[in-house]
């Protein structure tokens, strides 16, 4: 499982979409942050290494589910959900 961990602003979030803006993807690239979580970077020499985890997206309704996923994680991770879905375990250690 590779696992990208969000909080500390050691992950470089990079948005990037094809030539026709029909397709997209989100790259997320582990120890590439600035250290600073919502820090920002430069893209003028990006690259993509396999190292990185890659979002692809062939539709806009499918961005809206993962922003509505992550805005329901953020009321969990609050207390503002009831019965959410727990995993124990080494996933958060």
């Amino acid at each position: 499982m590779v696992v990208a961990e969000f909080g500390k602003g050691n992950v470089l979030i990079t948005p990037s979409v094809n030539e026709s803006f029909e397709k997209g993807c989100i790259i997320l690239q582990n120890g590439k942050g600035t250290g600073v979580v919502g820090g920002e970077k430069s893209t003028e020499n990006f690259s993509v290494s396999e190292e990185d985890i890659v979002l692809t997206f062939e539709n806009t309704a499918s961005v809206d589910v993962v922003i509505r996923n992550l805005e329901k994680l953020k009321k969990m991770m609050n207390g503002e959900v009831e019965d959410c879905h727990t995993i124990e375990g080494s996933l958060y250690e």
